[in-house]
């Protein structure tokens, strides 16, 4: 068991911006952050840049950034002594008065045919079993899942970027949605919808109150003689009822132009080693023949489902995914999606959306379940890089390739580049580049850049060297004679390759919609529908 007694916003230098306390013995920022950087001088793994520090036996303190703003919650953890406490009868200074009530039909037994070795036996696993369980251990999740809800929050309200000076213009709001996003240290209304309801923003208190008179206004006119009925369960609205049924959804909502938006969103996590094999010709001979492979060390795909709804009413939404094959076996979904539609069938999304832009689900397919002996490379998407190395007559050149095949639905690459990493104190001499241009950087940091929209079908090529700045240093003039010497032939390589592209019209996991219908709320006007798919890469290394 866990509370949030404390949430504190302030900027990238802890300049404060804004506290709410949820309780009177909630700490100032400047005694947590104290304590914080207390903590990281006794452990030498604790810093107050990290996410998670642990300040006390019962008191954590949580981190997330966001743009300028960091999000800290001073967290209290419970014992289960402290938890217990609330459900004893009676509390005693003995110990055994405390004990569970299991203890007392212990007692109710024959002496005659007790064995007293199995009652200590009985007593001393019960005393193990009080001890493995005095801590209730907090899911980080818990915590972090409501400092993201909060940055969210905010930057709905107050729009991007999010910076010090909204938040402290509009403290009058903030108040006002901090009471509603906590209560009793316990995450409360954290839907964005609801929270615009009931916190409304850019609006006066006078135009509120109006608002407000006006309703009220209305409300008689249209009920007439039967005012009276006001307090029977009759006089729930059904905007009420609406609400009630799909609480993430605002009430009479109304469009002129009804539309509806589908975004499915994939990233690639690729990591691939090279796998560099010599072997002879034939026996005894000394000709040799080098295979470069690249073999899968880590591959998943990270997939987000975004929905934009834009529709009057109550809409109930179903939504059919064609899955291509691949199983996705621990999806998380909007709490508006109804999971045992999921379960019957994978691939079914049925649901009431919720107004304006939300997330209706993420997923992750793994890529690389396979035996270390059939881990060589497969095609992901559309691009396929390779990398050989020991290359050339002395063996020190290396040839990166990056394959793009044709693909139905997809007419360019965007933001393509190979990122090149070495030593601080090594550089890239080019031999040949068919395609792009080759950008050095700094601290051994080089970018291949293609075109800004990459036509598809081609195959591009880099092969160059890796020269040390000490092998130019030892290139010595003696006279009219050039000396080389000092590195032995050493070959360099490259510590890493990173591949970084997207693309729009396919996913790699070929996922597609194959329906959008809307069952249910929804007159004979179809609304317009449209589905976008975008690709785009992670972590996609080779190292």
């Amino acid at each position: 068991m866990a509370t949030i007694e404390g949430v504190y916003l302030t900027d990238d230098r802890d300049n404060l911006i804004f506290e709410y306390p949820t309780s009177a013995s909630s700490p100032s920022l400047k005694t947590v952050l104290s304590t914080v950087r207390g903590s990281s001088t006794t452990s030498p793994h604790a810093s107050h840049n990290e996410a998670v520090v642990e300040v006390s036996k019962t008191h954590t303190v949580y981190r997330q950034k966001q743009g300028r703003i960091v999000a800290y919650a001073f967290v209290r953890q419970y014992h289960d002594e402290e938890s217990l406490r609330l459900k004893t009868i009676g509390d005693s200074d003995d110990d055994g008065d405390d004990s569970a009530p299991d203890n007392d039909y212990d007692q109710f037994q024959d002496d005659d045919g007790v064995d007293a070795s199995a009652i200590a036996s009985n007593e001393e696993k019960k005393s193990k079993g009080k001890k493995r369980t005095t801590m209730v251990p907090v899911n980080p999740a818990f915590v972090f899942v409501f400092l993201h809800s909060v940055i969210t929050t905010l930057l709905d309200y107050f729009g991007k970027p999010l910076n010090p000076l909204k938040i402290e213009a509009n403290y009058d709001v903030m108040c006002n949605l901090m009471q509603e996003l906590i209560q009793g240290g316990k995450p409360y209304i954290t839907d964005l919808n609801a929270l615009r309801d009931l916190v409304p923003f850019n609006n006066s208190l006078t135009s509120n109150i109006i608002a407000t008179t006006n309703q009220f206004a209305k409300n008689y006119v249209s009920g007439g003689a039967k005012l009276s009925s006001l307090g029977s369960s009759s006089g729930i609205s059904s905007s009420d009822m609406a609400q009630e049924r799909a609480p993430w959804r605002r009430p009479n909502v109304k469009y002129t132009n009804n539309e509806v938006f589908v975004d499915l969103i994939e990233t690639i996590n690729v990591v691939l080693s090279p796998y560099h094999v010599s072997h002879k010709t034939t026996k005894g001979a000394k000709s040799s023949i080098t295979t470069n492979k690249l073999l899968t060390t880590i591959a998943f795909i990270e997939g987000t489902i975004d929905f934009t709804s834009h529709l009057s009413g109550i809409p109930d939404v179903l939504l059919t995914l064609n899955l291509a094959g691949n199983n996705i076996p621990h999806p998380s979904f909007h709490r508006a999606v109804r999971v045992d539609k999921w379960l019957n069938r994978q691939g079914v999304l049925s649901f009431i959306p919720a107004d304006g832009k939300s997330r209706l689900a993420q997923y992750t397919i793994e890529l690389d379940r396979l035996s270390s002996s059939h881990r060589s490379q497969k095609p992901i998407g559309v691009i396929t890089p390779d990398y050989r190395r020991g290359l050339g007559v002395k063996g020190n050149e290396f040839e990166i390739s990056v394959n793009i095949s044709m693909h139905t639905g997809v007419s360019k690459i965007e933001y393509l580049k190979v990122e090149i990493k070495t030593e601080a104190h090594q550089s890239v001499k080019i031999l040949r580049l068919s395609h792009g241009d080759f950008q050095s950087g700094s601290q051994g940091k080089f970018e291949w850049v293609f075109e800004p929209s990459q036509k598809l079908g081609v195959t591009a090529v880099l092969r160059g060297i890796i020269e040390d700045a000490s092998d130019a240093d030892e290139l010595v003039d003696d006279g009219d004679e050039k000396v080389e010497g000092g590195n032995d032939g050493a070959v360099h390589e490259p510590k890493e390759i990173a591949l970084k592209y997207e693309l729009k019209g396919a996913l790699p996991s070929g996922i597609k919609v194959d329906s959008l219908k809307i069952v249910r709320g929804w007159g004979d006007v179809q609304p317009y529908k449209g589905v976008k798919y975008i690709c785009r890469t992670g972590d996609y290394v080779i190292r």
